[in-house]
Parts: structure tokens; sequence; C-alpha cells
């Protein structure tokens, strides 16, 4: 990321963007009460609303963000909640994750197709991806860029070739918590196991 990109995403976390959504995407929650406690890796954290649900359920979890002020803010929370979260600030165009580690990552509304092969190889085996993207669309909706480019095309990540085996995949209208309809691409993929 640029130097210029990064230095607005600070200033949007600085100025307030963000603040008023707390509540984690309603597809991580349900996934992850399903896959169970474990090392988590939350990509693009911003404020932790995903990073903070998980460490809430019993998960080990690293959140990583460019923008300083979003992890001060996120830390901020953390304190509040009681619960322990290891922040880290980074480029996610440079940033690789170990291999074999997390038993869920997840990458929430951040476009880099680059960093969906490292997080299928940063998997354990039989680890999880949680994913949820805008959708490009012309239907009206509330939330997310109005630039296409920041959108997914329908069907793209099925053509990322990760490796792992699809478990859950949606496209379409979304009701937001707080009412507002997004356009998303929601999927859960996974690495298979070792075998003996």
């Amino acid at each position: 990321m640029s130097q210029a990109e990064a230095a607005k995403w600070e200033q949007r976390y600085r100025d307030g963007s963000y603040s008023g959504r707390a509540e984690p995407s309603a597809f991580v929650v349900d996934w992850a009460q399903r896959i169970g406690p474990g090392r988590a890796l939350d990509l693009a954290c911003g404020r932790g609303r995903h990073a903070l649900h998980l460490a809430g359920l019993g998960f080990e979890v690293d959140a990583v963000d460019i923008a300083a002020a979003a992890l001060e803010q996120a830390q901020t929370a953390a304190e509040a909640a009681g619960v322990r979260v290891n922040w880290i600030q980074a480029d996610l165009d440079d940033f690789l994750p170990a291999q074999n580690r997390y038993r869920l990552i997840c990458v929430v509304r951040y476009i880099n197709r680059e960093l969906m092969h490292r997080c299928a190889a940063a998997l354990a085996p039989g680890g999880y991806l949680l994913c949820e993207q805008h959708l490009r669309t012309t239907r009206p909706v509330e939330v997310g860029p109005g630039n296409p480019d920041y959108r997914l095309p329908p069907n793209d990540p099925l053509s990322w070739q990760l490796g792992l085996r699809w478990l859950d995949y949606r496209e379409g209208l979304v009701t937001e918590a707080d009412g507002r309809t997004a356009a998303l691409i929601r999927f859960a993929a996974a690495k298979s196991p070792l075998e003996f």
C-alpha cells in the first residue's frame, strides 16, 4: 500500500470513521461458533470487531491492520471487554503469516487476491478461511464503496485456486445489523487435514 493510502486509512480512523460499526459479521459469528477455539488471524482488522469476538470465544487472536489509530482503538475496546488480542501493525501487501499455523483466518471487506494465497498457506491442516467481500452489483445498496474496483465481480473467489475445500459460498443482498443493505460475497473454505 502506498504511503498516501496508508495515511488516508490512518486519518479515517482518527476522524472516527467506522466507529459505529462494532458488531461482528453475522457470517463470521456463525462459523466461528461452529469451528471452536484455536489460534486465529484477523486480517485488515480495523477497530477489531472480529478479533474481539473471536477472543471472547476463547481463540488466541493475532489481528493485523496498517492503521495505528485503528489498533489503538481496538486495544482500548479489548481492555474494556477483558480479552487479550495480539495487535500487529503491518502493510498487508507485505505481511507474511507463518505457514500451517492458524485454525481460523478471517478477512472481512478487504480485497487482496495475493493475500488469499498467503492465507491458504497459513492455515493449519483442517483450518478454516472465512471471507466477506463487497459484491459488484447494479442493485441499490447503502453500505460499501461506490467505486466498483473495490467490489468483487460475481463468482470471482471461485477462480482463485486456493487449494481449499469450499464449505459455504453466498452472494447477494444482506441486511446489516443497523438495517442498511449491503451486497456481499461470503464464503467459508477449509484446508484438508493431514492424512496418515
